[in-house]
Protein backbone atom coordinates (compact mmCIF):
# COMPACT_ATOMS: atom_id res chain seq x y z
CA UNK A 1 0.00 0.00 0.00
CA UNK A 2 1.99 2.70 -1.34
CA UNK A 3 0.72 6.34 -0.62
CA UNK A 4 -3.36 5.18 -1.89
CA UNK A 5 -4.72 4.94 1.89
CA UNK A 6 -7.88 2.63 1.95
CA UNK A 7 -10.93 2.19 0.18
CA UNK A 8 -14.09 0.75 0.86
CA UNK A 9 -17.30 0.21 -1.13
CA UNK A 10 -20.54 -0.93 0.41
CA UNK A 11 -22.80 -2.26 -2.03
CA UNK A 12 -26.09 -0.93 -1.46
CA UNK A 13 -24.97 2.22 0.13
CA UNK A 14 -27.37 3.97 -2.09
CA UNK A 15 -30.64 2.07 -1.28
CA UNK A 16 -29.48 2.59 2.25
CA UNK A 17 -29.36 5.85 1.84
CA UNK A 18 -32.53 6.28 -0.18
CA UNK A 19 -34.67 4.46 3.05
CA UNK A 20 -33.43 6.47 5.49
CA UNK A 21 -33.84 9.51 3.30
CA UNK A 22 -37.85 7.71 3.28
CA UNK A 23 -37.87 6.80 7.06
CA UNK A 24 -36.54 10.79 7.61
CA UNK A 25 -39.63 11.91 5.67
CA UNK A 26 -42.15 9.63 7.20
CA UNK A 27 -41.15 10.95 10.62
CA UNK A 28 -41.77 14.34 9.91
CA UNK A 29 -44.97 13.75 8.58
CA UNK A 30 -45.91 11.71 11.32
CA UNK A 31 -44.26 14.46 13.68
CA UNK A 32 -46.86 17.14 11.92
CA UNK A 33 -49.73 14.79 11.89
CA UNK A 34 -49.13 13.99 15.89
CA UNK A 35 -48.90 17.82 16.16
CA UNK A 36 -52.01 18.98 14.64
CA UNK A 37 -54.12 16.08 15.85
CA UNK A 38 -53.30 17.05 18.88
CA UNK A 39 -54.09 20.88 18.49
CA UNK A 40 -57.61 19.60 17.04
CA UNK A 41 -58.46 18.62 20.19
CA UNK A 42 -56.95 21.07 22.43
CA UNK A 43 -58.89 23.40 19.70
CA UNK A 44 -62.29 21.18 20.35
CA UNK A 45 -62.02 21.53 24.02
CA UNK A 46 -60.90 25.50 24.14
CA UNK A 47 -64.21 26.20 21.67
CA UNK A 48 -66.49 24.39 24.34
CA UNK A 49 -64.44 26.33 27.45
CA UNK A 50 -64.71 29.91 25.49
CA UNK A 51 -67.50 32.18 26.37
CA UNK A 52 -70.45 32.48 23.91
CA UNK A 53 -72.21 35.62 23.27
CA UNK A 54 -72.90 35.59 19.48
CA UNK A 55 -70.50 33.10 19.04
CA UNK A 56 -67.54 35.04 17.14
CA UNK A 57 -65.19 33.84 19.65
CA UNK A 58 -65.52 30.12 19.40
CA UNK A 59 -65.66 30.79 15.69
CA UNK A 60 -62.09 32.38 15.50
CA UNK A 61 -60.70 29.23 16.95
CA UNK A 62 -57.75 28.00 14.82
CA UNK A 63 -55.04 25.32 14.40
CA UNK A 64 -52.18 26.28 11.67
CA UNK A 65 -50.42 23.63 9.57
CA UNK A 66 -47.70 21.96 11.33
CA UNK A 67 -44.43 22.41 10.43
CA UNK A 68 -41.39 20.70 12.59
CA UNK A 69 -43.51 19.15 14.66
CA UNK A 70 -45.29 21.74 15.77
CA UNK A 71 -48.39 24.10 15.63
CA UNK A 72 -50.51 26.64 16.87
CA UNK A 73 -53.78 26.68 18.03
CA UNK A 74 -55.34 29.85 18.78
CA UNK A 75 -58.35 32.28 18.51
CA UNK A 76 -58.16 35.88 16.95
CA UNK A 77 -59.94 37.25 13.54
CA UNK A 78 -62.64 39.26 14.49
CA UNK A 79 -62.07 38.10 18.17
CA UNK A 80 -59.26 39.44 18.25
CA UNK A 81 -59.65 42.68 19.87
CA UNK A 82 -61.42 40.64 22.86
CA UNK A 83 -60.17 37.00 22.95
CA UNK A 84 -57.28 37.60 25.02
CA UNK A 85 -59.26 40.01 27.47
CA UNK A 86 -61.91 37.48 27.29
CA UNK A 87 -59.26 34.31 28.43
CA UNK A 88 -57.37 36.73 31.17
CA UNK A 89 -60.23 38.40 32.99
CA UNK A 90 -61.60 36.24 35.82
CA UNK A 91 -64.03 38.90 36.96
CA UNK A 92 -66.21 38.33 34.25
CA UNK A 93 -69.62 36.73 34.66
CA UNK A 94 -70.23 34.38 31.86
CA UNK A 95 -73.36 32.17 31.28
CA UNK A 96 -71.64 30.31 28.72
CA UNK A 97 -67.93 29.22 29.11
CA UNK A 98 -65.46 31.58 30.58
CA UNK A 99 -62.28 32.62 31.60
CA UNK A 100 -58.63 30.37 30.62
CA UNK A 101 -60.46 28.40 27.85
CA UNK A 102 -57.17 28.14 25.73
CA UNK A 103 -55.20 27.31 28.99
CA UNK A 104 -57.48 24.53 30.62
CA UNK A 105 -57.88 22.69 27.31
CA UNK A 106 -54.28 22.57 27.40
CA UNK A 107 -53.61 21.30 30.78
CA UNK A 108 -56.92 18.93 29.90
CA UNK A 109 -55.29 17.31 26.47
CA UNK A 110 -51.51 17.23 27.87
CA UNK A 111 -51.82 14.03 29.64
CA UNK A 112 -53.06 12.50 26.39
CA UNK A 113 -50.31 14.26 23.97
CA UNK A 114 -48.28 11.91 23.59
CA UNK A 115 -50.55 8.77 23.75
CA UNK A 116 -52.11 10.84 20.41
CA UNK A 117 -48.15 11.49 19.01
CA UNK A 118 -47.39 8.16 19.82
CA UNK A 119 -50.58 6.32 17.83
CA UNK A 120 -50.23 8.70 14.86
CA UNK A 121 -46.06 7.53 14.62
CA UNK A 122 -46.82 4.23 15.03
CA UNK A 123 -49.45 4.14 12.42
CA UNK A 124 -47.68 6.13 9.91
CA UNK A 125 -43.58 4.40 10.76
CA UNK A 126 -44.87 0.66 11.38
CA UNK A 127 -48.19 0.08 10.03
CA UNK A 128 -47.16 1.91 6.81
CA UNK A 129 -50.55 4.08 6.51
CA UNK A 130 -50.45 7.65 5.30
CA UNK A 131 -50.83 10.34 8.26
CA UNK A 132 -54.28 11.82 8.90
CA UNK A 133 -54.93 14.86 6.71
CA UNK A 134 -54.38 17.99 7.87
CA UNK A 135 -57.66 19.14 7.50
CA UNK A 136 -60.61 19.66 9.98
CA UNK A 137 -60.30 23.06 11.73
CA UNK A 138 -59.83 26.11 9.82
CA UNK A 139 -56.26 27.34 9.78
CA UNK A 140 -57.26 31.49 9.10
CA UNK A 141 -58.94 33.03 11.76
CA UNK A 142 -60.47 35.22 9.40
CA UNK A 143 -61.98 32.14 7.42
CA UNK A 144 -65.50 30.28 6.78
CA UNK A 145 -68.24 30.65 9.27
CA UNK A 146 -66.08 32.96 11.39
CA UNK A 147 -66.39 35.76 8.90
CA UNK A 148 -69.98 35.62 9.01
CA UNK A 149 -70.12 35.71 12.75
CA UNK A 150 -68.18 38.52 12.68
CA UNK A 151 -70.55 40.61 10.98
CA UNK A 152 -73.64 39.39 12.29
CA UNK A 153 -72.00 39.97 16.11
CA UNK A 154 -71.05 43.31 14.82
CA UNK A 155 -74.33 43.87 13.58
CA UNK A 156 -76.07 42.86 16.94
CA UNK A 157 -73.93 45.35 18.66
CA UNK A 158 -74.34 48.17 16.89
CA UNK A 159 -78.27 47.53 16.22
CA UNK A 160 -78.26 47.54 20.98
CA UNK A 161 -75.81 50.24 21.10
CA UNK A 162 -79.22 52.13 19.14
CA UNK A 163 -81.57 50.53 21.00
CA UNK A 164 -80.17 51.90 24.06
Amino acid sequence: MSGGGLHVRILGSDALARKFNAAAGKAQQAADAGAYNVGLVILRKAVRNAPKKWGVLRGSGHVTHPQGGSCTVGFGGPAAAYAWVQHERMDFKHTEGGPKYLERAVNEVRPRAGDIFLRIAKSVLLDGKPPPPFSGAPSDPFSGATKALGRQGKARAKKAKRAR
